[in-house]
């Protein structure tokens, strides 16, 4: 019964210390997800929406920061809280500059992107399919 108890301590012992190990490397090196909000004329109807489903998307994740990215620029870096107040909706959409220039390069250095667009499948078959795209 002492060798269960030996046991029963060293694997609690190890788990709970490589789970705080765990905790510790996620705090100091979280995932930067790049959030892409569509700020095209024809999300004007959806934009609200779209606007709440990034706070909602912001709240899930401990672990990571978050870079806000219009299909057109960069809205800001990468923080804990999303900054939704300079985004607008403003001109046509137009995703090609999320398929090349600088843009495409900021978003390549993100652990994950996420697209919340009303766009068709057809406007966003040319994206990369590692792209997580939602609709609002």
């Amino acid at each position: 019964m002492q060798g269960l108890t030996i046991w029963c301590a060293i694997t609690l012992a190890s788990f709970a210390g490589a789970a705080g190990a765990y905790h510790s490397y996620l705090l100091t090196n979280p995932l930067r997800i790049a959030l892409v909000l569509d700020s095209s004329y024809e999300m004007r109807a959806d934009f609200a929406a779209a606007k709440r489903l990034a706070v909602e998307l912001n709240k899930g994740d401990r672990y990571a920061l978050f870079g806000l990215f219009s299909e057109k620029s960069r809205v800001h870096g990468y923080a804990d809280k999303l900054n939704l107040d300079r985004l607008k909706s403003y001109s046509p959409r137009r995703f090609d500059s999320l398929q090349s220039g600088p843009l495409r390069t900021q978003l390549d250095n993100a652990d994950g992107v996420v697209l919340i667009t009303n766009a068709d499948a057809s406007e966003t078959k040319n994206l990369p399919s590692n792209w997580q795209i939602l609709n609002p």
